[in-house]
């Protein structure tokens, strides 16, 4: 019986799927590592957000009260803490360099991200 030239050999199938497994795999490769790429931005976008938080409501202190935190826990932000650091500020003028930093959890590191401003008498 000979084969007809219409129909597909059991081999040229096998190959085809050994094709389209190795397209499928190199595009679900991409989809991971851009699924990690968002979430490592949205985190670094939430830090961004909570050490400002945490600068602006500094800046609505007084001079006086301004003073160093340990590292402690963000408030109703689970994952998140923070720790500010107060030192006197290299331009002198009654200014002190305020330091805030969040520390969150990445794929079982720990990141941290830290904002700074100058706090003066006023």
């Amino acid at each position: 019986m000979g084969r007809s030239e219409s129909g597909f050999m059991l081999l040229e199938v096998m190959v085809a799927v050994l094709i389209l497994g190795i397209v499928i795999a190199g595009v679900i490769d991409i989809f991971i590592r851009s699924n990690y790429q968002v979430t490592s931005s949205y985190l670094t976008l939430q830090a961004i957000h909570l050490a400002q938080a945490r600068l602006e409501e500094l800046k609505a202190t007084t001079y006086e009260n301004v003073s160093n935190v340990d590292k402690t826990p963000y408030p109703g932000k689970p994952g998140f803490s923070y720790s500010v650091q107060v030192s006197p500020s290299v331009l002198g003028y009654n200014l002190k360099t305020v330091t805030v930093t969040i520390y969150y959890i990445e794929r079982g590191n720990e990141k941290s991200l830290s904002l700074t401003m100058e706090k003066g008498k006023r």
